[in-house]
C-alpha cells in the first residue's frame, strides 16, 4: 500500500515542492498530485502541478469497488447539477414549479450512465433507458 501525504493548502509555503501522491485540501477545493508529478505553490498562492513523465500504467476493465463508487457519484452529480440549472433557468411552469423533468447522461453507445429524476412520478417527456448513439445511423 502507498502512503499518501495530505496538507492542508494553508500551511503550504511559497515555492514548496509537494511530490505525489499526495492531496491538497483547501476550504473550497481538493487538489489531487499524482505519482510522478510535483505540485508548488506559487508567490500569488497558486498551485502549479508538473506532470512527470513516468511510466504508462495499464488500464483493465476489471472494476474496484473505489473506482466504481467514485465514478457513480462524480457522473450522478453531473445529472443532478444540470436538473439544478435546468430549474433555475427554465421558463415552463411544470419545470420551475411542478419539477416535471428529468436529467441523465449517456455514454457513447447510447446506454444510459446517469439519470436524476426531480419529480416522485414519472415526468411526461421522461428519460428512456437508451438514446440513439448517432442521428445519422438511423434509418429515415
Amino acid at each position: 500500500m502507498e502512503v499518501i501525504s495530505t496538507l492542508a493548502s494553508i500551511s503550504l509555503r511559497t515555492c514548496q515542492v509537494i511530490h505525489g501522491p499526495a492531496i491538497i485540501i483547501d476550504k473550497n477545493s481538493t487538489i489531487l498530485v499524482e505519482p510522478d508529478c510535483k505540485a508548488e505553490m506559487t508567490k500569488k498562492g497558486d498551485v502549479t502541478i508538473m506532470i512527470g513523465k513516468g511510466k504508462s500504467k495499464h488500464i483493465g476493465k476489471e472494476l474496484d469497488a473505489i473506482q466504481l463508487s467514485i465514478f457513480s457519484h462524480r457522473f450522478m452529480s453531473i445529472a443532478e447539477q444540470m436538473g439544478r440549472i435546468l430549474q433555475r433557468t427554465a421558463i415552463s411552469t411544470n419545470i420551475k414549479v411542478r419539477l416535471d423533468f428529468s436529467c441523465a447522461l449517456f455514454g457513447p453507445d447510447g446506454r444510459l450512465v446517469s439519470k436524476r429524476s426531480s419529480h416522485p412520478r414519472p415526468s411526461r417527456g421522461h428519460v428512456g433507458w437508451r438514446a440513439v448513439p448517432d442521428v445519422g445511423d438511423r434509418d429515415q
